[in-house]
């Protein structure tokens, strides 16, 4: 509802928070820390807000209708998100037996396909198992 905003690039909580995404399934936000934020840009009345201002982005996309986001708790490194995300994308799309599958996803799918992507990590670098630091940072926000 915004007159400016279709000429602006900087996407808010705010705004976010305003746009009608009932209509789609997932949000995938794989940048750094993307879960944390604070709420100075919500308005009061509109979902209870933690105390500690985490959540910013994903209770924005959760409050503008999505049911579930793929979001990280701190920094990680740029090659494991682009490993993860790239095993992730490929699990989204196939149900168990390996079929094509489409949106909306069935519960725990997108759960499912974040695990399946850290085991694919898993096996390609055993390295990494012992360190959680490098993919325990991904979780699903909202339903499963």
């Amino acid at each position: 509802n915004d007159p400016d905003f279709k000429h602006t690039s900087f996407l808010n909580a705010h705004r976010i928070g305003e746009l009608d995404l009932s209509h789609v399934g997932l949000a995938v936000l794989s940048a750094c820390n993307s879960h944390r934020g604070h709420f100075k840009d919500l308005p009061e009345n509109t979902l209870s807000v933690p105390q500690d201002g985490t959540a910013g982005l994903s209770l924005a996309f959760l409050r503008a209708g999505l049911p579930r986001a793929v979001v990280t708790l701190w920094p990680i490194s740029d090659r494991v998100t682009s490993y993860i995300m790239k095993a992730f994308y490929h699990h989204l799309f196939q149900d168990p037996d390996g079929a094509a599958i489409a949106p909306p996803f069935p519960p725990r799918h997108v759960s499912r396909c974040l695990r399946l992507a850290v085991l694919d990590l898993w096996q390609c670098h055993p390295d990494l198992r012992n360190d959680p630091f490098f993919w325990a940072a991904f979780v699903v926000y909202g339903l499963p």
